[in-house]
């Protein structure tokens, strides 16, 4: 898909854009880290090389950088994903692309509900209100013969804006189980055989917890007997007269602790959640996206956050600023709070994102009074336009190179180990890339930064209360290149406080 562009650009300089993943909040075993990180590297690669090419948009990018995340037996969307109470796959996944402001003008003015008045300043007034809903959505869920959900959601997408079928009838925005398998196919999209997307990995934890389950019920279905003896005879109970009870108080504090001892890769395999993707092309279009296997033994027909309207991603362009966000976490509760929206709903006035963030986590989605655990990580970035001057360029530019130096070394250390603050606030770090990439930009970093206008300020943001969340980021400033981070909440915390969240991120200037 190619959009029309709306700035003019030196024919020698490639495409401005910003590109960020996620694979997923929960749990991510340290043995896998370099695998991860290879991973959201591939990723970032593929979207990288699409960038360069000015007839890709910000919706074909995503699409493609989400795929290569579903095609990985590391992460919990499409191949490889958990497996439901039946042992079957069914995938989630869903996409928004923003509308950008001065286009939403065009088309307000061409839609014929424009006022006739001549005054500039009546248009501008009503096309605020025009479309209410700035973006374009497409979800799935429940899919089980796609190889890449992704790409049915995008081109439910993309199918919304060639307008109505015939007799009038509305293209949906939205489809679920046999329903979205039989679309897909039906508009080209490439099938698989159910099996194929399970992994032997997946089988074998969907075994054990099965088994376990299994167990658990024999053991209740035992106590609920027991506590009928016991109102026959509680003397025999205490005297240990009770032959019927399959396992004693040790074997089952043992069995207990058994069951706790998770191996790092099954841990891996169980925690980590939904994969997403936020991009920024020439043009300023913000596309957000998510793509999920489920919750590990989910009920067969659930709808997780990845699939629903305003909960996995957002995407939405202002007359100020453009916000967009990607979603991972216990799918119920990101529900329920339309997290992504919300996300985006807060940061877009807030002269302070990353703190926005932590209100969001902190005073909505982790209520005091509420002991459920709740957990959910997210991407979220914010696009403002910048001054189209020459001399704000040269500065802009000056304070990108004065800053990088000092700034690099203490968010190369958040690899590995995170600050022991809650709420970082970091809206003031301006470099964020690794030693090779620092060696392989110091040469033409200044002959290429001094020959750019940049057209957008990105402020990204990530967050997560769970032990870890896997990120990435790249973009067209040669200060901001390919970098993959394993985040991990800090060893020196509370931990007996289940409202703990580590925000972290970067601006970028495009």
């Amino acid at each position: 898909m190619q959009e029309e562009t709306t700035n003019t650009t030196t024919t020698n300089i490639a495409p401005s854009f910003f590109l960020c993943v996620h694979i997923g909040a929960g749990y991510h075993s340290p043995s896998q880290t370099p695998k991860y990180k290879q991973l959201i590297h591939s990723a970032l690669s593929r979207g990288e090389t699409l960038l360069a090419n000015p007839c890709y948009s910000s919706l074909d990018v995503v699409v493609e950088v989400i795929s290569v995340l579903e095609n990985s037996d590391l992460t919990n969307a499409a191949y490889g994903s958990n497996l439901n109470l039946d042992g079957k796959v069914e995938c989630d996944a869903s996409i928004m692309q923003s509308v950008p402001f001065e286009k939403q003008t065009v088309e307000y003015e061409n839609s014929g509900i424009a006022s006739s008045s001549n005054s500039s300043s009546t248009k501008d007034t009503n096309a605020l209100n025009f479309p209410k809903n700035r973006s374009w959505f497409g979800g799935v869920s429940n899919v089980t013969c796609v190889k890449n959900p992704i790409k049915v959601a995008a081109e439910i997408l993309k199918q919304q804006k060639e307008g109505t079928l015939s007799f009038g009838r509305i293209r949906p925005i939205f489809l679920v189980g046999e329903g979205a398998n039989v679309w897909a196919k039906n508009n080209g999209i490439e099938q698989i055989k159910p099996e194929d997307l399970i992994t032997e990995k997946s089988r074998k934890t969907w075994e054990k917890y099965t088994r376990l389950i299994n167990e658990q019920n024999n053991e209740n279905n035992q106590n609920n007997q027991n506590s009928e003896k016991e109102h026959k005879g509680k003397k025999r109970l205490l005297d240990g007269e009770n032959e019927s009870s399959t396992t004693s108080p040790k074997q089952q504090k043992n069995h207990s602790e058994k069951n706790r001892e998770e191996s790092e890769e099954e841990e891996s395999s169980l925690f980590q959640d939904t994969v997403g993707a936020i991009c920024v092309d020439k043009n300023g279009v913000i596309v957000s996206a998510v793509s999920s296997g489920g919750i590990l033994l989910k009920h067969s027909g659930r709808v997780g956050e990845a699939a629903m309207y305003g909960c996995g991603c957002w995407a939405e362009d202002f007359p100020s600023c453009g916000v967009g966000c990607s979603v991972s976490g216990t799918g119920e509760f990101i529900s329920l709070d339309l997290l992504a929206k919300g996300c985006c709903d807060i940061i877009k006035d807030n002269e302070y994102p990353d703190l926005a963030v932590q209100n969001l986590f902190s005073k909505q989605f982790l209520p005091s009074n509420d002991t459920t655990p709740r957990n959910a990580g997210l991407i979220a970035i914010k696009k403002t336009p910048l001054p189209k001057t020459t001399k704000n360029n040269e500065k802009d530019n000056k304070e990108n190179n004065k800053n990088e130096s000092s700034s690099n070394e203490s968010h190369e250390n958040s690899d590995s180990e995170n600050d022991d603050n809650d709420n970082l606030n970091t809206n003031n770090a301006n470099t964020n890339i690794t030693e090779e990439n620092n060696e392989n930009n110091n040469d033409t970093k200044n002959s290429v930064n001094n020959n750019v206008n940049h057209q957008f300020e990105i402020e990204l943001i990530w967050g997560h209360n769970t032990s870890s969340m896997g990120i990435g980021y790249t973009s067209s400033n040669p200060n901001y290149k390919s970098r993959a981070i394993i985040s991990r909440l800090p060893d020196k915390r509370d931990t007996t406080s289940p409202h703990f969240v580590l925000i972290e991120g970067i601006n970028c200037k495009i």
